[in-house]
C-alpha cells in the first residue's frame, strides 16, 4: 500500500487497513466512480484510488476522498484520506506538510476504537519528527506507539519500530541502545519470517560496525542486506546500501568502485522520486570529487545536495552538507565564508542534538577560528569536538558493538542447538510413541490370543465333558438295553417255557381223549 512508508524510507512505515474494492484495478474503479453516489461507498472508491495510482496522482483521488468524507462525517474515510495525503508529502520529502496531514489524522483516530491504526499513525509522526531532527517529540510518539503495539502484540509494528528507535540512538550516539534496538528488530524478522524488517537490521547494524571503522564486519552485514533486499525488490533499502558499501570503498581510496555503488544508488533514487536519496547521492558524488582535488566541481555538488535538503527539511544532512560546504571554502582559505557555513551547522546540529554533527562542525570551525589567529574560540571549538567525539568513539562503545554482535551469535547457536535438541526429542518422543504403540500392539495381539486360547479351551472342555456325559449316556443305554434284553430274554424264555408246558398239557388232553374214544367204543 502506498500507506506503507517502510517502501519510501529504511526504517519506518505506513500502514492502514485495507478497504474493500482493493482486487480492483483502476480502470474498473473508474467506472464504478461514474455512477456511485455520493455516500461512503464513493469515499472507499476514491480512497482505493489513490492507493492504487502512480505517486504523483495520489493528491487528485485522495483529497475529493476526504472532502466526500468529511461532509458525510465518515471517520475511516477521513482517516484513510489523511493518511494518503501525508504520505504523498513525504513522498515529495516535505516533512513539514506530511506532519501537518499525519496530526490531523491522529486528531480523528483517536475519536474511534482502532488502536492499530492509532499506533501506526503515533509511529508516523514520530518518523516524520526524526527527519525534522526534533529528537524529543520523536521519541514521545514512539513510546505511545510502542505501548499500543505491545497491547497489540503486533509483531511486525515493533520490529519497524525497533528499527527507528535504534537510529535515534545511533545519531545521538548511544551506540550501545541503539545496537540493543536493532537486534531486538532483527531477532524479531527473524522469528516472523519478515525479510525486509530482516535486511533493515542488518543494514543498520552494519552502519554502526562502519561508524566504529570496522569494515569487514560493516561489509559482511551490508552484503547481508542487500541479498534480501534484491530478493524481495525494496529498492528504497537498497540504494540506501548501496551507497553504504560506496563509502566503504571512499574510505579506503577505491575511488571508482565509490563512484560505481553511489551512481546504482542515486539510479533507483530517481527512478523512485526520492528527494532525500538524490540528495544524498549529489553528496557522495561531491565528496568523491573532493577527495580528487577538484573543490569547483565539489562545491556545485554539496550546493545542489543542500538545496535538495532544504527543500523537504532534512536538518541533520543540512547539518552535513553546511559542514561540507565549510570545508571547501576553508581550503580556498575564504574564511569568511567558511565560518558562516560552519557555524549554521553547528547551530543546526545542537537543535537536533546529534553528537557526530556537532563532532564534525565543531572539528571544523576549531581549524576555521585558528586560521583566522580567534585561538580562544579555537580551542573552545576543540574541546567540544573532543567531547563529541569520545562519546561516540570511546571504548564502551566499541565493546558494546562486540559484545552485541557475539550475543546475537551466542543465541543464534544456542537457537541452533535448542532447535536440533527439540528435533531429536521430537523424534525420540515419536519413537518411543512407535515403541508404546508396538508394545500395545503386542499386547493386544497376545490379549487376543490368549483369549483365543481360553475359548478354545473351555469349548474343548465343555466338549470334552459333553462327550463324557454322551459317553456315560451311552455306556447307561447300552446297560439299560442289556437289562432291558436280559428282562427280555427272561420273559421270552419264561414265556417259552410256558409253552412247552402248555403244549405238554394239550398233548396228554389228546392222548385221553383218544383213549376215552377208543374206551367208549
Amino acid at each position: 500500500m502506498k500507506l506503507n512508508f517502510l517502501k519510501i524510507i529504511l526504517t519506518s512505515s505506513f500502514l492502514i487497513l485495507n478497504t474493500f474494492y482493493f482486487s480492483q484495478n483502476i480502470d474498473s474503479l473508474l467506472t464504478l466512480l461514474k455512477t456511485a453516489k455520493d455516500d461512503t461507498n464513493k469515499v472507499n472508491i476514491l480512497f482505493q484510488l489513490s492507493e492504487l495510482c502512480s505517486e504523483s496522482d495520489i493528491l487528485k483521488y485522495a483529497e475529493p476522498s476526504l472532502k466526500l468524507a468529511q461532509k458525510l462525517k465518515f471517520k475511516k474515510g477521513i482517516v484513510n484520506a489523511c493518511t494518503n495525503i501525508g504520505y504523498a508529502f513525504l513522498q515529495q520529502s516535505n516533512f513539514t506538510k506530511a506532519l501537518e496531514w499525519s496530526l490531523r489524522c491522529l486528531k480523528t483516530q483517536e475519536e474511534t476504537t482502532d488502536k492499530k491504526g492509532l499506533c501506526i499513525t503515533l509511529s508516523n509522526i514520530g518518523f516524520i519528527y526524526m527527519n525534522l531532527g526534533e529528537i524529543h517529540y520523536a521519541l514521545d510518539y514512539y513510546n505511545k506507539s510502542l505501548k499500543l503495539l505491545e497491547e497489540l502484540g503486533d509483531e511486525q509494528g515493533l520490529a519497524t519500530l525497533f528499527n527507528n528507535l535504534g537510529l535515534i540512538y545511533f545519531n545521538q550516539g548511544d551506540i550501545k541502545k541503539a545496537l540493543e534496538w536493532y537486534y531486538k528488530s532483527l531477532r524479531v524478522g527473524e522469528e516472523t519470517g519478515d525479510k525486509e524488517c530482516i535486511a533493515r537490521s542488518f543494514s543498520n547494524i552494519g552502519s554502526v560496525y562502519n561508524n566504529q571503522g570496522d569494515v569487514s564486519m560493516a561489509l559482511e552485514n551490508y552484503n547481508k542486506s542487500m541479498k534480501l533486499q534484491q530478493e524481495i525488490g525494496y529498492k528504497k533499502g537498497l540504494a540506501s546500501t548501496y551507497i553504504n558499501i560506496g563509502n566503504i570503498y571512499f574510505k579506503q581510496n577505491y575511488f571508482s568502485n565509490a563512484v560505481e555503488w553511489n551512481e546504482k544508488a542515486l539510479k533507483i533514487y530517481l527512478e523512485i522520486e526520492d528527494k532525500q536519496g538524490v540528495g544524498s547521492s549529489y553528496n557522495n558524488i561531491a565528496v568523491i570529487f573532493n577527495k580528487r582535488g577538484n573543490s569547483t566541481e565539489a562545491l556545485f555538488w554539496y550546493l545542489k545536495s543542500l538545496h535538495m535538503r532544504e527543500e523537504i527539511g532534512d536538518k541533520r544532512n543540512i547539518s552535513y552538507s553546511l559542514d561540507n560546504i565549510a570545508g571547501i571554502y576553508f581550503k580556498q582559505k575564504k574564511y569568511p565564508q567558511a565560518e558562516k557555513y560552519s557555524a549554521r551547522s553547528l547551530q543546526i546540529a545542537k537543535e537536533i542534538g546529534y553528537p557526530e554533527n556537532i563532532s564534525k562542525a565543531s572539528e571544523r570551525l576549531s581549524s576555521i577560528y585558528k586560521a583566522k589567529a580567534n585561538y580562544k574560540k579555537s580551542l573552545e571549538m576543540f574541546e567540544l569536538y573532543k567531547l563529541m567525539s569520545d562519546s561516540i568513539n570511546n571504548q564502551e562503545t566499541q565493546k558494546a558493538s562486540i559484545k552485541k554482535q557475539m550475543e546475537y551469535e551466542f543465541e543464534k547457536k544456542e537457537e541452533q542447538v535448542k532447535a536440533e535438541q527439540e528435533k531429536k526429542d521430537v523424534i525420540a518422543v515419536e519413537e518411543l510413541k512407535q515403541q508404546k504403540q508396538q508394545r500395545n500392539y503386542f499386547i493386544a495381539g497376545f490379549g487376543l490370543v490368549l483369549l483365543l486360547a481360553l475359548f478354545i479351551f473351555r469349548s474343548y472342555r465343555q466338549k470334552h465333558k459333553a462327550n463324557e456325559i454322551i459317553t456315560a449316556k451311552k455306556e447307561e443305554v447300552e446297560k439299560q438295553k442289556e437289562i432291558i434284553e436280559e428282562k427280555q430274554k427272561e420273559i421270552l424264555d419264561s414265556i417259552h417255557y410256558a409253552k412247552r408246558i402248555q403244549t405238554a398239557l394239550i398233548t396228554s388232553e389228546k392222548y385221553f381223549a383218544k383213549n376215552l374214544e377208543r374206551l367208549n367204543g
